[in-house]
Formats: C-alpha cells, sequence, structure tokens
C-alpha cells in the first residue's frame, strides 16, 4: 500500500517546509511542487509564501495593485485557505529610480488603501488577532542623473492624505506589534503613539515635532509596552515622541542604538531599567576617537541596570576590537 500523509508527523512535514523557506534559492519552483503534495503542505507553504506583501506607491502601476486587490478579495478562496489568511507583514515602498517631480498618484493610492483595508478589515480589526502583524514604511535608494550614489529620504507628507488616515489606523490597531521605518521624514509622532507596538526599528527615520509642549500631559505613555528597539540615527525619537525629559517605558528589555562617538549619548541615559541587552554601534570620525588602550566604556553607566546581562559594542570606523561582556548569568 502506498504511504499516506497520516504515516508522517504533522510537526515533521511542518518543519521540512520551514527549513526550506529560510533557503530562499529554494523557493520558486520547490515551493511549488511541496504544495502539491497535500492540502496540509500548501497551506503550510502558503503560510512563507504569502506572508510578506509590498507594495511600491510611486512605482507599481494601477492594474497590478487591482490584480493583487482581486486575489486578496477573491470569493473563490474557502475559509481560511485564501492568500489574505497567510499575510502577516505589509511593506510601503516609496520612491523610485529617479525621483524628480514626484507625485503622488490618487487612483494607485486608492487601490493601496483597498487592499489595506482588506488585509486590516477597515475597521481597526485585524483579519487574525490571534497574530503579530508587521507595518514597514521605507524609501527606495535612488539616483539622478548627474548625482553618483544613492540619496536617502523622502517626506511622509509625500503620500496621499487617505493613505495617510488608514496607515494611522492601522498603527492604532492592537495586533499591530512591529513598526519599521526607514529613510522617511516628518513622520507625525502619533503614529508610533500606540500601547500595541511591541517592536520598533528606526534607520534614518525623522519625527514631527507635534504636540511636544503638550507631551508631559499627554494621558498614553508613548510605547508604554515597547520590548524591541533598533535605532539608527534617528535622535528625534527622543524630542518629538518621548519629550524633553522622559524615560523609554519600563518593558524595554533589548536595545540595538548605532550613534555617533561624538554625541548621541542622551539616548543611553534615558533608557528604562529593564533592560536586558543592550548592543551598540558607534562610528567614529577616525582612529584618534578612540584611546590606544581600548574602548572606554565609561559613558555608560550600566551599575543602575540590575538586570543588564549582555553588552555589546561594535565599532565602525576604527581598527579597535569590539566589546563584549556578560554581566549576570
Amino acid at each position: 500500500m502506498p504511504p499516506n500523509e497520516s504515516c508522517f508527523p504533522t510537526e515533521l512535514i511542518d518543519n521540512i517546509i520551514d527549513e526550506a523557506a529560510v533557503d530562499k534559492s529554494l523557493r520558486g519552483s520547490t515551493f511549488s511542487s511541496m504544495a502539491l503534495v497535500s492540502h496540509g503542505c500548501r497551506h503550510r507553504v502558503n503560510k512563507h509564501r504569502f506572508s510578506q506583501i509590498s507594495m511600491d506607491v510611486h512605482k507599481t502601476v494601477l492594474p497590478r495593485i487591482q490584480d493583487l486587490e482581486g486575489i486578496l478579495a477573491s470569493s473563490l478562496w474557502q475559509n481560511n485557505v485564501g492568500v489574505m489568511q497567510h499575510v502577516r507583514s505589509v511593506t510601503l515602498v516609496l520612491g523610485r529610480a529617479d525621483n524628480r517631480n514626484l507625485r503622488s498618484n490618487p487612483s494607485i493610492s486608492q487601490a493601496i488603501v483597498s487592499v489595506l483595508n482588506i488585509i486590516f478589515q477597515g475597521d481597526g480589526i485585524l483579519a487574525h488577532n490571534d497574530s503579530a502583524y508587521t507595518l514597514s514604511i521605507e524609501t527606495a535608494d535612488y539616483r539622478y542623473a548627474d548625482v553618483e550614489g544613492p540619496v536617502r529620504g523622502l517626506p511622509f507628507t509625500i503620500l496621499d492624505p487617505t493613505l495617510v488616515c488608514v496607515l494611522y489606523d492601522i498603527c492604532q490597531n492592537t495586533s499591530m506589534n512591529t513598526l519599521s521605518l526607514k529613510q522617511i521624514w516628518d513622520v507625525p509622532s502619533s503614529m508610533i503613539l500606540s500601547s500595541a507596538i511591541t517592536k520598533l526599528l528606526l534607520e534614518r527615520a525623522h519625527f514631527a515635532p507635534l504636540e511636544i509642549e503638550n507631551m508631559s500631559s499627554r494621558s498614553v505613555l508613548p510605547l508604554k509596552n515597547l520590548k524591541y528597539l533598533s535605532l539608527t540615527m534617528s535622535p528625534s525619537l527622543l524630542g518629538s515622541v518621548l519629550g524633553s525629559t522622559a524615560e523609554f517605558p519600563s518593558s524595554l528589555e533589548v536595545v540595538r542604538f548605532r550613534i555617533n562617538y561624538a554625541g548621541g549619548y542622551d539616548v543611553l541615559r534615558r533608557l528604562g531599567k529593564s533592560i536586558v541587552h543592550l548592543i551598540l554601534t558607534i562610528i567614529h570620525d577616525s582612529e584618534s576617537d578612540v584611546s590606544n588602550s581600548g574602548i572606554d566604556c565609561s559613558f555608560i553607566d550600566y551599575s543602575g541596570f540590575s538586570r543588564l546581562q549582555m553588552l555589546e559594542i561594535f565599532l565602525w570606523g576604527c581598527l579597535c576590537p569590539n566589546f563584549r561582556r556578560r554581566l549576570h548569568g
């Protein structure tokens, strides 16, 4: 008698597919073959194939976004089988190869809004409240014909107002726990005041100082449930979002900073005392920034961090060795 699916534990089949998903070279035809084995295999494969959706706001043509909307909203799918059931991460990419005279297309923006409303069901309730969701907004590297190398960043205001409103609602959703902003300027501070965000990744993100004078009177503590923070060249998080004196929330456990050796250490003095793992990448303009005897860590008073277990420092731009110290455990 030929073997059937029940001869193999479901956990083993799932593990094989999960391991294959790690190797990007196995995706495509290999994944398609796996999906044809059985209903269970197809569901597991689709979990990886359709978990992430990326949309180019200023580059994708309207019919492509409309096709995506049709696939997500198709009534041909059975319950808990369709593509939408597997989406957990949405990325919006701003800009294109040449950003001169860049404008948002209202029709494309509205189509993207429709896609987001399908995924997030448009009423502030995610399709799957038992799962964590990620929203990423980033600017693509681009270059002008007379400029060598990529130019970083676009203003958040380049987005159509209708799309901005939907993004704001998504950020307030209780299941949208991861937010990533990369090379974006003038992001409204209110975008990240959600208590649902537990993981925040900022790279060259700048926040507009909206209502900064009234920040101390807010009834809701910004990012009060934040556990993981990755901060790269985004100093405005301190003033525009946290205010001039507030510390990071006490829930924060893992912090990854990339800061300039000449400054930026104020962010360290305002960490919560619950930090378990602190990772620093320090940028040096020259070798003279660091003494010949090694790394001077006197600027970090980690004695007050009773839960700190691991401190790692990586140097960028000099030949000194990196620093790694396990403090507890």
